[in-house]
């Protein structure tokens, strides 16, 4: 069996833990594992809301008089807050409330399921102008070959769901990628780039690589022109344009754009972000699939 490695997004947990005095971070991990990931930072000092068993629509007042209540405590964990943002008004009031938390001076880890995330970036985009990372837990599931036919079916029935999702947003992908990026406002570029992104996260998950290469070529154009040439997010970007070409088994494109991942990270992070070692050990993975 080989179980699922979330270490990377451990690592980066704990560096915002020791390098950061305050900010908002956004965790993605399905329902079941986000407690566990929040308990193992309460000897740490961290405190724990979960919307899971907190019943009534989002407050972000009320969220702040709890984290004031809290007293010294400086690491906020809020968990589920998928149940928390059902509606759009709900994300809404969140996006309305991102001062008011702000304001409180706090570590913000918001953890949501992957689905939860994509429809905040829709309605909500003002929120990650605040966001200055993103982790992202994978499901911790085990393989073995007993269990591979099942596997198979639960992929199956995951990539309909996503190209379902892909439906939905068929019409916003088309209004965001008709906006020129030497035309339109910086701000309404960024949320734009923000949203493209996940859709062509999207796209990763049905293997439909040539598409999301498509967006995520729209969204560094557009994040050049409002962030310049050097800028953690256009890193990101190049990461994000390397898995593709990966995805494609294109490896020589695909060692290209990490390498520049990689060097914008290091002017950008610093060699010792774990964001920065995954990406180097990202280039290292697709240098020996060239030499293969």
């Amino acid at each position: 069996m080989t179980p699922i490695d979330n270490s990377e997004a451990y690592e980066t947990i704990n560096w915002i833990l020791d390098n950061s005095d305050m900010g908002f971070f956004i965790v993605t991990a399905p329902a079941n594992m986000q407690r566990d990931i929040a308990e193992l930072y309460v000897s740490a000092g961290a405190a724990i809301l979960d919307f899971a068993q907190k019943e009534g629509p989002f407050s972000g007042a009320a969220l702040a008089a709890w984290a004031k209540s809290c007293g010294d405590i400086r690491v906020m964990f809020i968990l589920n807050m998928q149940a928390a943002l059902n509606e759009e008004s709900d994300m809404l009031s969140f996006n309305m409330n991102r001062d008011v938390l702000a304001n409180e001076r706090k570590i913000w880890f918001f953890f949501m399921t992957r689905e939860m995330e994509y429809r905040l970036s829709v309605f909500a985009y003002d929120v990650y102008s605040y966001v200055r990372l993103k982790i992202h837990f994978k499901p911790e599931k085990t393989y073995d070959a007993v269990n591979q036919t099942a596997q198979v079916t639960n992929n199956a029935v995951e990539v309909k769901g996503v190209r379902e999702s892909l439906k939905r947003y068929s019409k916003l992908e088309k209004q965001l990628m008709a906006l020129s990026p030497e035309k339109a406002p910086g701000n309404h570029l960024l949320s734009a780039a923000l949203t493209l992104t996940n859709i062509a996260q999207l796209y990763m998950d049905c293997a439909d690589f040539d598409d999301a290469l498509r967006l995520f070529e729209r969204v560094r154009q557009m994040r050049e022109r409002v962030l310049g040439a050097e800028h953690p997010d256009i890193a990101a970007v190049y990461n994000n344009i390397s898995l593709a070409y990966s995805g494609k088994q294109d490896y020589a494109k695909a060692l290209e754009w990490s390498i520049k991942a990689g060097e914008m990270y290091e002017k950008t992070l610093g060699k010792q972000h774990p964001i920065t070692a995954g990406v180097y050990e990202n280039t290292a993975n697709i240098r020996r699939s060239v030499i293969c």
